[in-house]
């Protein structure tokens, strides 16, 4: 059998106890409030107070696991002392053809599972103590420990007072030592857990809280990933804004060098000119709309500056049209302009009017907003 780490659970704020259970018996780990330094790569078994979960043993006549987990619940709700709404159910099928039914409150198996994981406790197993008690047919099995004594019948598991208990005949399992006298309820746990099946039936973490818990770590390094992303893009928004006051203040020096070096070259002057104001001004006395044309300028200016294959001799606006009238090596070298026109956002293309000239071609190219 695989080793396994074995913790006994009594509840939120109770020192945790623990056991590395495996073929070379049990070892103790201690008892401690927060399970750190115990080994993280075992499958965790943790047993919890079996008076806090209830187990009957039903008969119905049903095989399919789906109709019978929604069957026995409301079979035994005249028992539950509470609504089956708020319980959780772990329903077994036996040889025999009965049913092994284990709940618990769905609130406090949920708190239980809160609290384990805030001491760096993730469950492969959770089980009742109960649970883990070896059936002997038509007679009492259990385990006293210094309050509590365990009881099991054919159809209950029950935790009862020492003093109650102590009126019952409690017959136990032989453990490694041999003894057949009731054992104390470690001794018990500790013998039951080295000769359980990997997978026991009555794993409490099953169904829903199988999915939910199971996932938890998983969804601890997504909450992670999500608050790295987040900074990630706090960084992203503030380098922006950081990057855009740094490129205005590199503008705005500019402007200044502009208007110092055009008043050394015109002494007097009372004001600088302002292209791209001007352009507009003109483009609106023609009656153009002053947006595409500007727009289509500044995309075409772009590519002009990164293709020195092309040289730009005129620049004409038609209506809704921007002509550029280029000098080229060749007329490859207009064609392959014109595709990185065509290949921008929202505009046409047109290469015309191509013909030689000395050392290369002249062609007009025409750029224009698609149609939406």
């Amino acid at each position: 059998m695989p080793d396994r780490l074995l913790i006994r659970y009594s509840g939120p704020r109770v020192p945790l106890r623990g056991w590395r259970v495996g073929d070379g018996g049990a070892t103790p780990l201690g008892t401690v409030d927060v399970a750190s330094g115990w080994p993280g790569e075992l499958p965790v078994w943790v047993v919890v107070p079996a008076q806090h979960v209830g187990y009957a043993r039903t008969q119905i006549g049903v095989r399919n696991r789906d109709q019978l987990a929604k069957a026995v619940p409301f079979a035994l709700e005249e028992q539950l002392a509470e609504p089956v709404e708020q319980l959780h159910f772990i329903v077994t099928a036996r040889a025999d053809g009965t049913q092994d039914a284990w709940w618990v409150n769905r609130a406090r198996l949920q708190q239980w599972l809160d609290d384990l994981t805030s001491r760096g406790v993730t469950p492969t197993v959770l089980l009742s103590e109960a649970a883990l008690l070896t059936e002997h047919p038509d007679s009492l099995a259990g385990a006293r420990d210094d309050q509590r004594a365990l009881l099991l019948s054919d159809d209950a598991r029950t935790s009862v007072p020492l003093a109650v208990g102590a009126e019952f005949p409690i017959h136990a399992p032989p453990l490694e030592s041999g003894a057949h006298a009731a054992p104390m309820l470690d001794d018990l746990l500790l013998f039951a857990a080295a000769h359980a099946p990997t997978r026991p039936a009555s794993n409490l973490l099953s169904d829903g809280f199988a999915a939910r818990h199971a996932t938890a770590p998983m969804r601890t390094l997504w909450r992670a990933a999500a608050a790295l992303a987040l900074i990630a893009i706090g960084l992203s928004v503030g380098w922006l804004f950081a990057d855009t006051a740094r490129l205005e203040k590199r503008r705005a020096e500019l402007f200044e060098r502009q208007q110092e070096l055009y008043r050394s070259i015109v002494p007097g002057a009372a004001a600088v000119p302002d292209p791209v104001g001007q352009l507009r001004g003109l483009d609106r006395t023609r009656g153009g709309t002053n947006s595409d044309f500007l727009a289509l300028a500044a995309d075409a200016a772009s590519l002009l500056g990164s293709s020195p294959q092309v040289k730009l001799q005129r620049l004409d606006w038609r209506s809704d049209m921007l002509e550029l009238t280029l000098i080229g090596s060749d007329v490859a070298a207009l064609d392959a302009f014109r595709e990185q026109c065509a290949q921008l956002s929202g505009i046409e293309a047109q290469l015309g009017a191509v013909g030689s000239i000395a050392g290369g071609s002249e062609g007009k190219i025409q750029l224009r907003r698609r149609p939406a």
